[in-house]
Formats: C-alpha cells, structure tokens, sequence
C-alpha cells in the first residue's frame, strides 16, 4: 500500500480511485489517465453500492467499519447498510 503522503512516480501503479456512487472518481480516473497513469480502477458504483452489498470497508487505521460518509442526507438515502456519516 502506498502511504497517502507519497507522491506516485510509477505511472503502472494501481490507483483505486472510488466516489460515493462512482461519477465523480469516474472524472478524476480520467484525469489521472490523461497525466499518463496506466492502471486506474474505479469502484463502480461507488462505496456506497460496496456498502449495500455487504462488503467490509475500513477506516484510516485499516480497521473495519460499518461508519461509511455519506455527504448529506439527499446522497446517504442510497446508502442501506452501515451506519452513515455526514
């Protein structure tokens, strides 16, 4: 895992980029596409169909959580499982 302070120099690296349903880091992926990275995923549907799917996330401390951010109440009302975080 790459330490979040790091610059990324490899172009190959993977980069997992991921949103709250995937629009937004559909954008950035293609922004890190067009600056010549090579291997970027983007979680499709974003963390919260992750979520909904009953699939483990983690916080900053790689612990896992059920707390997932769900920006606002209008955007969290997508999200059904885990606890959500505004």
């Amino acid at each position: 895992m790459t330490n979040k302070n790091e610059t990324i120099t490899d172009k190959s690296h993977p980069i997992i980029v991921y949103c709250s349903i995937g629009i937004r880091s559909e954008d950035i992926g293609e922004k890190l596409k067009k600056m010549g990275f090579i291997n970027i995923l983007n979680l499709y549907g974003g963390i919260f169909d992750w979520k909904n799917k009953g699939k483990q996330v983690y916080n900053d401390k790689e612990i896992a959580t059920d707390s997932v951010h769900a920006f606002s109440k209008h955007w969290g009302r997508l999200l059904h499982e885990g606890i959500k975080v505004y």
